[in-house]
């Protein structure tokens, strides 16, 4: 219980350590509450709290006291006053004592000082309507600046508690977010449709030899720009094209000695299915108008300014049987003449499971004869030239297939 008591003093004791650390100096006879707490906010910056009316009130005092602590200060000016205060952070509240009686001279208020009276929050009902009076069914209501967000119901009405003054920020989805201002209790609310027209895109198309406009362009020709590259996630551009190309398809066919494009065949990918057999299936690869024969690995996606994809007979006519798998034409970014010097910084970011090296994750028996059935019931292969010795599953179906036992014996 002791030490209960020395932490809860403790504690008091830290809370009021700020406000007595301010020091204020004032001289003054006959002077106003609102001109004290004026000098108190010039001195320590902390703030008023209270009714304007409770200041206006009270009665003028005489001070001289020169670096006193701010908690003795305001008990010195209140001391013959009806007002209690309190002090958090820092901001001064004051409140009428209780059973205390106000003189009946007023004076008129001094609405310079820096004290803040708070209305009274009002209940605010409103609806919210769009194109043709229409009710908005879910319409997002929030105060601007606070994180209380109300949603419309079926009619389109809401309703809040605000201030006189504060801002409502109305969103709908199809619409334009609107702000309207707090006047009365009952508000109603009009949303525009928002216009989704899209702005023009100049789009150039580059072969390698010249530049097109689509309108002008004779063949099949897709573009990929660098904003569509930095969707996609990837180190390298083979990557990064998964997904964004109808006309790319990704196999697992390599071969060794391909001549077109990359001499390695690393690419794995044919541009609007196969032209050959035997034959290399890449596509012949164009960096800034010249034929790349590197590692496609080596340029960097974040240097692209555009790819264009071709594989028909305007394509062939161009870069000749070279381009019999189709061509992919890579555009780097380059300066421009006249242009402001321009940064630019790209991060990404991934998160993967810490691996678990002490366990090797393996199919267990019962799963793994589960699949030999399945398999057998297809009329699948279970014979692998490559393995030496099979499980007894595989055994007992062979053997039922065979006819040499009975299929209930092959159960057992």
């Amino acid at each position: 219980m002791k030490l209960t008591m020395v932490l809860l003093t403790a504690s008091i004791l830290t809370v009021h350590a700020k406000g007595l650390a301010q020091k204020i100096t004032f001289s003054g006879k006959n002077v106003t509450l609102l001109k004290i707490f004026s000098a108190i906010e010039t001195q320590t910056g902390y703030f008023t709290v209270g009714s304007l009316n409770l200041l206006n009130d009270a009665t003028p005092v005489s001070l001289n006291v020169k670096d006193m602590p701010l908690d003795a200060f305001l008990k010195l000016a209140l001391k013959e006053q009806p007002i209690d205060f309190r002090i958090s952070e820092n901001t001064i509240f004051l409140s009428r004592r209780p059973g205390a009686i106000m003189p009946d001279t007023r004076r008129p208020a001094i609405t310079t000082a820096p004290v803040i009276e708070i209305p009274p929050p009002i209940k605010v009902k409103g609806k919210v309507v769009g194109l043709n009076g229409m009710p908005l069914y879910g319409a997002s209501i929030g105060l601007a600046g606070s994180s209380e967000v109300v949603l419309t119901d079926t009619e389109g009405k809401f309703e809040l508690e605000a201030e006189k003054g504060q801002k409502l920020v109305i969103s709908y989805v199809g619409y334009q977010t609107a702000e309207w201002k707090v006047t009365s209790e009952t508000m109603k609310i009009e949303l525009k449709p928002a216009d989704n027209k899209l702005d023009d895109v100049e789009v150039v198309i580059n072969t390698g030899y010249q530049k097109f406009k689509p309108n002008e362009m004779v063949g099949a020709v897709e573009v990929i720009t660098a904003k569509d590259l930095q969707k996609q996630v990837g180190t390298n551009i083979l990557q990064r094209l998964r997904g964004l190309s109808t006309a790319l398809q990704f196999n697992n066919k390599t071969t060794t000695s391909s001549k077109a494009g990359n001499p390695h065949s690393v690419l794995n990918m044919s541009i609007r299915g196969w032209s050959t057999i035997n034959g290399p299936t890449d596509p012949l690869i164009i960096l800034d108008n010249f034929p790349y024969d590197g590692n496609i690995d080596n340029i960097n996606p974040n240097d692209v300014e555009s790819i264009i994809i071709l594989k028909d007979a305007a394509a062939t006519s161009i870069w000749g049987a070279r381009a019999g798998n189709g061509v992919i034409v890579i555009n780097t970014k380059r300066g421009k003449f006249g242009s402001k010097t321009s940064f630019s910084f790209t991060s990404a970011v991934g998160v993967t499971e810490k691996p678990d090296l002490n366990r090797l994750p393996l199919l267990g028996s019962g799963p793994f004869i589960d699949q030999e059935l399945q398999i057998a019931n297809q009329n699948g292969l279970l014979l692998d030239q490559n393995k030496f010795t099979y499980s007894p599953a595989v055994n007992v179906l062979i053997e039922r297939k065979r006819g040499l036992i009975s299929a209930a014996d092959s159960a057992a």
